[in-house]
């Protein structure tokens, strides 16, 4: 086991930490979900040991240092460099070992020293890493990355493939202490490609592995953890290496998803055997187990054990490594403020004297709690500070990610930070109405949701992933200084009077934040704010879910009486049981949701003094638009005049289908195969059919356009290289009619599916997916997805827009209404045809989608249709600036 275990300090000596001390942040439970047994994705992160890292066993020596170095100094002086040499690297391990780290410095400046001399280049780039890990410990991380660079340098030259790959895996911690997750990983998958393969690496191959699984669950990926992690299980049972640590891993996996009863079981195998466990493995070990047994209500054992994995630190003085433990017996403390009182108050003090760590992912969730516990004390002064300065240490980590995935897994999974933050302004604002702590909690819950859609929402020509945060907060106060003339100056928070300046008196901000304990909903209009507590987001979140479920089903939503009574539920949920929250709202609400109540039709809500016998509707008395967030109403997103788009309006329908061409179908150059693949499991199958009625659709749209310009392409000439085309980015108007799907799993794999065949009968890629808007600019002020679920995909809550609605947005569109279920053809063709009855003669396009609703449930009514079921007026939603806008005056020829 000691050989194998070499191999590993050799290999990645501590490099899975995410902070100094070599400790790896272990998770926490959020308080109300911790209770059922589930783990808090907000605080991903916090115990004090590694994964890897401190996970690492260095061996013992066979002697002791000091006689290592006496052996050491009588081969030096018979002039044996080589073997003296060996001698200093033995005693180097072992006070290395023993947590001796500055006179591991000393004997590794000597042992660096004799294999320069000897010429053993391969060897004293181990050496360097050696004394790297020292240096790192001690926390001095400009010169720990000055030998790890060294040490590369050497083993490239030398050919030496452990020490080449220790060199790039140990930088890479080094950027992971420092906060940079993305290019840390990026080293850990170059460190991971040199072993693989590698004959006799196969121990660190599993370390490796384990590096990467924590990167994953780091950025919010746990199933991508849990994957990487049963790849390093397999080497390990094919080659008899010992199972303890990735027992310990998989466990953590399982506490973050709620299994704690499964990561329990997992750790009690790990501490099975007690002699096969390095001191600095234990504590992880027991660390997790920890937070296991909190997250199960086991108070008293969590605290013992809690408290032995920290006398076990601080007996072996790994310097810094106690900064996550006291995290999560200061969080204990707080959970359980009944018991042992003063001895929880010692532990959150104690975390605030230890809070200065490298590292500011432990620093974050440190600040966290300790904010936390001053609110429980009533300084709520100091526990604002805290919990702010947690929320910008997690903004730096999150900008320093790579790719909008992982950004967005990564924000959504530290959500809880900014989450608990709203509930702290709150509570202040309860005691103190009159403070505008209120104003804070919007702007807090305002900075969880805009960070997402400034990237996803930047101006034409900037690629947010080339650009820092403060890069693209730079360039936002540039265009509001153009925009509103300096007036606010360069404030990049929420500006909360410009809102106001958007606002008429028909209209009314109403905006949603679910949260664990209370959810909160602040109505904004031109008189002021009104601030209301709401449930928890479990209650709220199963009423949407719910009511949902049938509304979005033709079968289910046919009975009336289920849908208003599951409805009804949500709409006194939200709105109260006499409905006072809706009392003095102007005609229009802008809504901005969270969570399940996000792609979610409200105005489909039943209404007090209503029945399923005669139901009316929160569409009967206000328009509703949807938002993501607040900031769409900076002036930021406001295109600048010459951008405007100089065509009226272009309009894509009734695609032509495999199905549909009367001649045979050539298949090349896509294969059925390759046809296939591009509607997997839960999208409608191959082969797709002409929609029934998209013709008429197209027809009716035309005929109310009059005079107006608008320039049709039907059939195979309805395709997605039209789409793709420069040619669209001058519209005004984009409408789109054709069968579409939202992926959950993968929204870059939601779309449309345009013309599968084309002019001359050959077959085409028809499938427009999110992925593919992400390269165009657009003018338009209004994309209509005219198509099933353009609206819904992704699995991201803070993104706002799901499905195709995003990449509109990303395009440059103003305004997008899209779908959020499977729509019925006839019902859509005759919704689509009144809506721009009212949108051309100038109707604002919020009011337009409503008067076209209000008409299709009239329409069922004198022609005896069961279109007065929401499932057929409700699922098309306007996203974006409800206000009226100019179609350029271009006439037919």
């Amino acid at each position: 086991m000691a050989g194998r275990r070499w191999l590993w300090l050799l290999l990645i000596g501590g490099v899975l930490i995410s902070g100094c001390g070599g400790r790896e942040p272990a998770g926490k439970a959020d308080e109300r979900a911790a209770d059922k047994g589930a783990a808090d994705q907000g605080v991903a992160d916090q115990a004090a040991v590694p994964a890897v890292a401190t996970a690492l066993a260095k061996p013992p020596a066979k002697e002791n240092p000091d006689e290592l170095l006496r052996q050491a100094k009588l081969l030096e002086a018979d002039g044996k460099l080589f073997e003296a040499a060996v001698k200093r690297d033995e005693a180097g391990q072992a006070l290395l070992n023993e947590g001796q780290n500055l006179e591991a410095i000393e004997v590794f400046d000597r042992t660096i020293a004799h294999w320069r001399s000897v010429g053993e280049g391969a060897r004293e780039a181990r050496a360097l890493n050696l004394r790297g890990l020292c240096y790192y410990w001690t926390l001095d991380h400009r010169r720990a990355e000055a030998d790890f660079e060294l040490a590369l340098e050497k083993a490239l030259r030398a050919g030496e493939v452990m020490a080449h790959a220790s060199a790039i895996s140990n930088l890479g911690m080094v950027r992971q202490a420092a906060g940079n997750l993305g290019e840390a990983r990026q080293l850990y998958e170059n460190a991971l490609e040199l072993l693989d393969g590698a004959a006799g690496l196969e121990q660190n191959m599993v370390n490796m592995l384990r590096i990467l699984a924590q990167m994953s669950w780091l950025q919010g990926e746990r199933a991508e953890a849990w994957q990487l992690l049963a790849r390093a299980k397999s080497i390990q049972e094919a080659n008899g290496l010992e199972p303890e640590l990735i027992l310990s891993d998989q466990a953590w996996v399982k506490i973050l998803d709620g299994s704690n009863e499964e990561a329990l079981e997992l750790l009690r195998l790990a501490l099975a055997n007690p002699d096969a466990l390095e001191p600095m493995d234990e504590v992880l070990i027991l660390d997790r187990l920890g937070t296991a047994l909190v997250n199960l209500s086991q108070v008293a054992e969590a605290r013992a054990t809690y408290r032995l994995s920290l006398d076990k630190v601080r007996r072996l003085e790994w310097k810094g490594a106690d900064l996550g433990i006291l995290t999560n017996l200061c969080r204990l403390a707080i959970r359980f403020p009944q018991q042992e009182i003063d001895e929880g108050d010692r532990d959150c003090e104690a975390l605030k004297s230890a809070v200065h760590s490298a590292d500011p992912n432990r620093q974050a969730s440190a600040y966290h709690w300790y904010s936390q516990y001053l609110a429980k004390r009533g300084n709520f002064q100091k526990a604002f500070e805290a919990g702010e300065r947690s929320i910008e240490l997690q903004e730096t980590l999150r900008s320093k990610l790579k790719g909008p995935n992982k950004r967005s897994a990564f924000l959504e999974d530290r959500s809880t930070y900014f989450r608990r933050q709203v509930d702290l302004y709150m509570q202040a604002h309860h005691a103190d109405p009159h403070a505008g702590y209120d104003l804070q909690a919007i702007r807090t819950s305002e900075r969880m949701r805009a960070r997402s859609l400034l990237e996803l929402w930047v101006e034409p020509g900037i690629d947010p992933l080339t650009i820092s945060d403060q890069g693209l907060i730079q360039f936002r106060d540039d265009r509001l200084r153009e925009s509103v003339g300096g007036r606010r100056g360069a404030a990049p928070a929420l500006d909360l009077a410009y809102l106001h300046d958007r606002l008429d008196d028909g209209t009314a901000l109403v905006d949603l934040v679910l949260g664990a304990e209370k959810s909160y909903l602040w109505i904004i209009g031109r008189d002021g704010i009104r601030s209301f507590d709401l449930p928890p987001e479990e209650e709220l979140q199963k009423a949407a879910t719910e009511y949902l479920g049938p509304l979005a089903n033709p079968r289910d939503s046919a009975d009336l009486s289920l849908l208003w009574h599951k409805g009804y539920a949500l709409h006194r949920l939200l709105w109260g049981e006499q409905e006072e929250r809706l009392e003095g709202l102007p005609p229009r609400l802008v809504f901005v949701g969270d969570g399940e109540l996000q792609q979610f039709p409200i105005s489909a809500l039943p209404r007090r003094g209503s029945t399923p016998e005669k139901p009316k509707y929160l569409i009967d008395d206000f328009e509703v638009v949807h938002l993501p967030a607040l900031s769409v109403l900076d002036p930021f997103y406001s295109p600048p005049k010459n951008a405007l788009p100089t065509r009226s309006a272009i309009l894509l329908a009734d695609p032509l289908y495999r199905l549909d061409s009367g001649s045979p179908i050539s298949l090349d150059p896509l294969s059925e195969q390759d046809l296939s693949r591009f509607l997997p499991g839960g999208r409608p199958d191959y082969p797709l059919g002409r929609l029934p009625f998209a013709a008429l659709e197209a027809e009716r749209i035309v005929t109310r356009f009059g005079p107006r310009r608008i320039d049709v392409a039907l059939g195979p000439l309805a395709s997605k290289s039209l789409v793709l085309s420069p040619r669209v980015a001058d519209y005004s108007i984009v409408h789109l009619t054709s069968h579409g799907w939202g992926d959950s799993d993968q929204i870059e794999l939601s779309g449309v599916q345009l013309s599968e065949v084309d002019e001359a009968g050959r077959a085409v890629d028809g499938k427009v997916r999110l992925q593919d808007l992400y390269s165009l600019r657009w003018r338009a002020q209004l994309v209509v997805a005219s198509a099933c679920q353009t609206g819904i995909g992704g699995h991201y809550r803070l993104e706002g827009v799901g499905g195709l609605a995003q990449g509109f947005f990303h395009v440059g569109a103003r305004r997008a209404l899209v779908s959020l279920w499977q729509v019925e053809s006839e019902s859509t063709a005759y919704l689509m045809d009144q809506f721009y009855r009212q949108l051309l003669a100038g109707t604002p396009p919020g009011s337009a989608l409503r008067a076209a609703s209000l008409e299709l449930r009239r329409q069922a009514q004198r022609e005896r249709r069961p279109w007065e079921s929401p499932f057929y007026w409700a699922p098309f939603v306007l996203i974006g600036d409800w206000s009226s806008f100019e179609i350029p005056a271009e006439e037919r020829n």
